[in-house]
């Protein structure tokens, strides 16, 4: 690069930063029109103003703080690019920013929006070699005093400030990657809280039973504390196993979504394959341009010269919108015939609207069909100072239906990019960030539903199952319990003391004046009645009996044991279900 070019990519690159402020100032109406035009292209600042004045016809001020965003890397290269296009220099810059717009109505603040944006910027400057300087139209080479009323040589009409670096073009696209990854994430966590919430839940919950059970309850009482003891242990490891389940789905999601997310343009090959030289950047510049001045123009026939169709209805659809941002394009057919170039495009909008004082963020879909001519290939709105009149030169303002004031020549905008022939607008309910959300609940809830259901697993016991099982259990153990008589029911002189009833513990406390005879005499017993002797010292004997519980799919032999303990003249029987 020379030293010339260095210098202007040096001073283009101080420009773009300066225009984050200035058109700031601009909206905020602390920078006038004349300055606008002063720093801008034409078709730049006429779309500007599109904006500006559909804010003030709501009554609205638009305050937007730009600062740089440092985690985002969707941007990946945040340097200018400058290159040689005709007779300009054109410049090329693309930032990761946070931009956070205000919306105030008669002085008072109505919304705050924040979003992580990529901002574009196109910047233009003519050749000029120390006081030399050639026509931006035409190429003549003179001084740069000669062009103060145009250029001689093709009767282009501009100003010597015209020569100056100029912003061509300036959008907030937004980040989709940035946005996928805050929304998903941003989920994760509040999920991820809430698990934590059910985690801590259990926890008072066993404790809540254990206190219940330890003061002792009715058998209903006890069979729904079990219930809860079991939910409660079953809850934590199902909490875990659901965490690990959903941080898998969620990040394979995510990487999903940001693969097909990763570049704005698609099928760009479509056309690419009949025009090799095809820019389907600058084809998606082109066109946001044109919709964004579709949506935010109070008049059809300011944006007629851009359309083959009617477009009334169209506009005035839009009258609510504020602010207009492409965020993808899609390619679906391309053709060419004897007239030219045919394209169908799917454009996948995010506008900003005002309703009263209200501001919301809503997303739209529009199937396009554009016509282009040959020679339209090739050129960049990004690269066009001003609209000129093919007939005498003179600068024209397509806003107002193209036609020259001084030669009564239309302007044919085919000659010079693409026009729409058809337009149908689709708009979505939900943004692609809603569906992520409430997609993200969706599978939360069926994910930890079908743990909580099944926590042993799929084809086994669900949740009402071992309900059913508990309280089936209880009435079982109960009629064990019945069907063994106690001491004081089989011998005289036995008087009960106290006793403790836990379900599947009892232990109770008797009084007598021979404690061992008694004992043996009830051990005797126990072992009639199909006791097995398990443990036999010089003051306590233990026995068992085996029985199947019922209720479960698999059958399973628990043990019910009786210890019988002499304590001098008391006798203390033990009751346990293992």
């Amino acid at each position: 690069m020379s030293t010339n070019s260095h210098h202007i990519s040096q001073e283009m690159d101080q420009k773009a930063y300066q225009f984050l402020k200035f058109q700031r100032e601009y909206y905020i109406n602390q920078a006038d029109d004349l300055a606008l035009m002063e720093r801008t292209t034409q078709p730049f600042w006429q779309s500007l103003r599109l904006s500006k004045r559909r804010l003030a016809s709501k009554g609205l001020t638009m305050d937007v703080e730009i600062s740089h965003d440092s985690k985002s890397l969707t941007a990946k290269d945040e340097t200018l690019h400058m290159r040689k296009d005709g007779y300009h220099f054109a410049g090329n810059k693309a930032l990761n920013v946070l931009v956070q717009r205000k919306f105030y109505k008669d002085g008072k603040k109505i919304s705050t929006v924040k979003n992580r944006e990529i901002c574009n910027l196109h910047l233009l400057k003519t050749e000029v070699n120390g006081n030399q300087a050639a026509c931006p139209n035409c190429g003549y080479v003179n001084t740069i005093t000669s062009f103060i009323d145009g250029c001689n040589a093709c009767d282009s009409k501009f100003t010597v400030q015209d020569f100056e670096t100029k912003v061509s073009a300036f959008s907030l696209e937004e980040n989709t990657g940035a946005k996928i990854k805050d929304t998903v994430w941003g989920n994760v966590k509040f999920l991820g809280i809430l698990l934590a919430v059910f985690v801590l839940m259990a926890i008072a919950v066993l404790i809540l039973c254990g206190m219940r059970l330890l003061a002792g309850m009715t058998e209903i009482d006890i069979v729904g504390s079990i219930i809860g003891t079991y939910m409660s242990f079953t809850m934590i490891p199902v909490v875990f196993k659901v965490l690990i389940v959903l941080l898998i789905i969620f990040a394979a999601g995510a990487s999903h979504l940001l693969k097909i997310y990763k570049n704005p343009i698609l099928l760009e090959a479509i056309v690419k394959q009949e025009i090799p030289d095809f820019s389907a950047r600058d084809f998606y510049q082109n066109l946001e341009y044109k919709l964004r001045n579709i949506h935010l123009t109070d008049n059809v026939e300011e944006i007629s010269v851009f359309a083959r169709c009617d477009l009334k209805d169209v506009v005035e659809n839009y009258h609510n919108v504020v602010e207009c941002d492409m965020t993808r394009l899609k390619f679906l057919h391309f053709h060419r015939d004897n007239e030219g170039y045919r394209v169908n495009v799917e454009a996948e909008l995010r506008l900003t609207e005002c309703k009263g004082e209200h501001i919301s963020t809503n997303y739209e879909k529009v199937n396009l069909t554009l016509f282009a001519r040959p020679e339209v290939i090739g050129k960049s709105v990004t690269t066009l100072r001003e609209y000129k009149c093919p007939g005498c030169g003179s600068s024209l303002n397509v806003l107002e239906g193209g036609n020259c004031t001084h030669c009564g020549n239309v302007f044919d905008y085919a000659e010079f990019g693409w026009v729409i022939e058809s337009y149908q607008s689709i708009r979505k309910k939900y943004s692609l960030y809603q569906s992520i959300k409430y997609g993200m609940i969706a599978i939360f809830i069926a994910v930890f539903g079908l743990n909580l259901l099944f926590p042993t697993g799929i084809g086994k016991e669900n949740i009402f199952q071992i309900y059913h099982i508990f309280s089936r259990q209880a009435e079982q153990l109960e009629e064990i319990y019945t069907n063994v008589k106690h001491p004081d029911e089989l011998y005289e002189g036995v008087t009960l003391l106290s006793g403790e009833d836990y379900l599947i513990e009892r232990r109770f406390e008797y009084e007598t004046e021979d404690a061992d005879t008694i004992m043996k005499q009830y051990c005797s017993y126990l072992e009639k009645q199909g006791f097995i002797l398990q443990e036999e010292t010089e003051n306590s004997v233990t026995l068992y009996q085996s029985f199947t519980l019922e209720g479960a799919k698999t059958l399973e032999e628990e043990t019910y044991s009786i210890m019988v303990t002499k304590e001098g003249a008391y006798i203390v029987m033990e009751e346990a279900m293992e």
